[in-house]
């Protein structure tokens, strides 16, 4: 089981097969759509600084919470700089170049390539049949498509600018209930992730999930959700609507 850390803390770099020196272990990274063409990143700690402690069950609900709350404030609207992740990789290694030339980017990238996982949070899946109405005979084909959703999203404007392909692991969570993981597969096989994901829901469901022996410690120990800042010129801005209009062909 070796392999499951040593998955997730990989990076994929754009024209480059090198990974960062180390992944930090105590963050993890949430992206949320919040308008058309807009999304917010959060960092959220999920490891106590210098200590093995994490956080219970209802800390990590209350830091959801916040970054729903922080959200709502338009002042942490940014453009949708995950898009460029979906470019050529060698035009994305250009655009992601002149990114880390301002200190305020590259401490966004540094974040989202160095932390744990990505967690995004979508709206609801707006192609997506409800059970309501679909047919029985349908079912496959909306399996199907939800399967879409979380890959790739359904538009610029419904998730697909809410990822960010490079990462390794991505959960996705969308409003009407459809979740699933987004991998990229480099550093991993699927059935690896298939485990690991096997062995999370078995431990979510055994009657020893709530008193794991792994130490946990209150929210006022771990520091609030801070939101991810980028500095866009003209050349990045027209990059981000190129990406767009290629993603929504």
């Amino acid at each position: 089981m070796q392999q499951h850390p040593n998955s997730i803390e990989v990076q994929q770099h754009p024209n480059s097969i090198e990974a960062p020196q180390s992944g930090d272990a105590s963050i993890l990274n949430l992206s949320l759509h919040h308008t058309r063409n807009c999304l917010i990143f959060f960092s959220v700690q999920v490891k106590a600084p210098e200590s093995d402690e994490f956080p219970t069950e209802d800390t990590i609900v209350d830091q959801l919470r916040q970054v729903l709350q922080m959200a709502k404030d338009k002042e942490n609207v940014q453009p949708p700089v995950g898009l460029l992740t979906t470019e050529n990789r060698q035009t994305w290694a250009k655009l992601r170049h002149k990114l880390l030339k301002c200190n305020v980017n590259s401490v966004s990238l540094s974040c989202i390539e160095n932390c744990l996982f990505v967690v995004c949070l979508d709206d609801g899946t707006r192609t997506v049949p409800s059970y309501s109405t679909i047919r029985k005979d349908s079912t496959t084909l909306e399996l199907t498509t939800m399967a879409g959703h979380l890959l790739h999203g359904s538009g610029t404007d419904a998730g697909t600018a809410n990822r960010w392909y490079d990462k390794f692991l991505q959960a996705v969570i969308t409003r009407d209930g459809v979740v699933g993981f987004v991998i990229e597969h480099s550093p991993s096989e699927g059935i690896t992730v298939l485990r690991f994901i096997e062995e999370f829901l078995q431990t979510l469901s055994s009657e020893t999930s709530e008193n794991d022996t792994a130490a946990t410690t209150t929210a006022s120990s771990f520091r609030l959700p801070t939101a991810l800042s980028w500095e866009i010129d003209d050349e990045i801005s027209s990059a981000i609507q190129e990406a767009s209009k290629k993603m929504n062909k």
